[in-house]
């Protein structure tokens, strides 16, 4: 699909009176496209018509929006390979990277305004850090318990349907 002002250049050099393979060669596009446009009325303006594409991730935006929501609420930091795993268990079957893309398409963590994580560290190999969050929508209600004990680090994710 050609501009606007490639459509108006394809008018004014055939009105200088090149002939269309002449002007397919200077505009470096086909003779048949020239001679598709060239039929095309004074002040034609090229639109696109095409219906939004919908993504495998589009149906759990909500969902995916509520728990960010959720965690800034509750002060947490729910990484992106949770999100993968509650939406995973409620239908999702796409990938974690489709996933990442799409929420930082959207800005889905700068538009909840998500506040810094604060960590408390201890010394390695005695330490397990537990996160909690409970969140509900339509859909479900879940809780997730997220325990990473020691080091080497071994997580356990826990998801809970009420």
């Amino acid at each position: 699909m050609l501009d606007k002002r490639q459509v108006q250049m394809i008018k004014k050099l055939l009105k200088q009176g090149l002939n269309k393979t002449e002007v397919a060669r200077r505009l470096g596009i086909s003779r048949e496209t020239v001679r598709k446009y060239s039929k095309l009325p004074v002040g034609y303006i090229p639109t696109i018509n095409k219906a939004p594409i919908v993504n495998i991730v589009d149906p759990f935006l909500p969902y995916i929006v509520k728990i960010l929501e959720t965690a800034k609420e509750q002060k947490v930091f729910i990484p992106t390979t949770i999100i993968y795993a509650v939406i995973q268990a409620i239908g999702y079957n796409g990938s974690l990277r489709w996933l990442q893309q799409v929420m930082q398409k959207y800005e889905l963590r700068q538009r909840v305004k998500e506040e810094k994580l604060i960590r408390f560290e201890t010394d390695s190999g005695k330490q397990m850090q537990v996160d909690w969050i409970e969140f509900s929508s339509d859909k479900l209600s879940s809780t997730i318990n997220i325990n990473i004990d020691g080091y080497p680090a071994r997580r356990e994710i826990t998801f809970t349907k009420q």
